[in-house]
């Protein structure tokens, strides 16, 4: 805050400036704080840490779905000799970018520890996420393509004829593949973004909201719209009750690759707003008291104790008493009010 802090300031990685220091101070500094005190910088590193978590959760969904979707695909044309529409593809890429543009307004939360901006770890968690979707939706093809089972319903459209162990790619099968696919990149997103299990963290209803359209979307596009396969109801539920199941699964795998690399380690909770309003609010009432004012009342004050060397020191917490502190020394029978 001085003329001598400066040099200090300038040399440092990130030099901050408190509020009221000297115009030297300010001119050497990389963080200038407009208010009293240093809670700035903790609600800063909070908010700057949920900035990260929200630009990693883009980038690893980012990742995993382009890494689902390519290997996936190539696996099916080259060992299947079957390759879906080329606007199967394109719609994949389109929903996947629309249905996530709300993720700069989603709820993230700040970790505990700094974060850690290696890509490695980025990079091989998303490739964790792709090996679970492809082989889900390689299991998902194998099931649905089998005569002798009934994943989906219309066998008379779906023509499941062998020929030498590649099987035949039908409208109603690449439909089937595209819905599975696209819903199960739509669900992704909840598992990226959460540091956990990822129903304990609460998304934003932007999020919620984008993704279950866009989910929706691509159901009746399959079930109604002519030249998309026509899916029956029965095989749209199944679709869907699949990609979860899958999505389930990544989100498990997701749990011990953070465990085996240690790389969660908690959020921080942080409530600055509410204590700065419970503080105003006591202020008014006790200007109210003091002024006279028609209407106001007396709150019974309540106290809050913390230990130090001179004994107990006491502060007002609740209530518009001015003279609710006490203090009380080791050794005297009771407090001096």
């Amino acid at each position: 805050d001085g003329v001598n802090d400066a040099p200090a300031l300038s040399s440092a990685q990130v030099g901050i400036a408190v509020d009221g220091a000297t115009d030297a101070a300010k001119g050497a500094a990389a963080i200038i704080l407009t208010t009293p005190g240093l809670s700035a910088i903790f609600g800063g590193l909070v908010e700057s840490r949920k900035i990260f978590a929200r630009l990693k959760s883009y980038i690893q969904y980012r990742f995993a779905a382009t890494f689902h979707i390519v290997i996936f695909l190539t696996i099916l044309s080259l060992g299947y000799n079957c390759q879906l529409k080329a606007i199967y593809v394109i719609l994949l890429a389109l929903f996947n970018d629309l249905t996530l543009t709300p993720v700069s307004k989603d709820y993230a939360q700040a970790s505990k520890d700094p974060v850690d901006t290696r890509l490695w770890k980025i990079i091989a968690l998303a490739g964790v996420y792709a090996c679970i979707y492809v082989a889900g939706s390689l299991i998902y093809y194998e099931l649905a393509t089998d005569s002798s089972l009934h994943l989906l319903q219309r066998k008379g459209k779906l023509d499941f004829v062998t020929r030498e162990g590649i099987h035949t790619c039908t409208q109603y099968v690449q439909a089937a593949m595209f819905l599975q696919i696209g819903l199960a990149a739509e669900f992704l997103i909840f598992s990226a973004r959460a540091p956990g299990v990822w129903f304990m963290s609460k998304p934003s209803p932007y999020l919620i909201v984008s993704t279950m359209v866009g989910s929706i979307t691509l159901s009746l596009v399959v079930r109604f719209a002519t030249g998309f396969g026509e899916l029956t109801g029965r095989d749209v539920i199944i679709a869907w009750f699949y990609s979860f199941i899958v999505f389930n699964i990544a989100d498990c795998a997701k749990l011990l690759f953070y465990a085996y690399f240690h790389t969660s380690s908690g959020v921080i909770e942080y409530h600055e707003e509410e204590d700065v309003e419970d503080e105003d609010h006591i202020e008014e009432e006790h200007k109210d008291m003091l002024a006279g004012k028609e209407g106001s009342q007396h709150l019974r004050p309540r106290v809050s104790a913390v230990p130090t060397a001179a004994g107990l020191q006491g502060f007002l917490i609740h209530g518009n008493t001015q003279d609710a502190g006490f203090a009380y020394t080791p050794g005297s029978d009771n407090a001096g009010e």
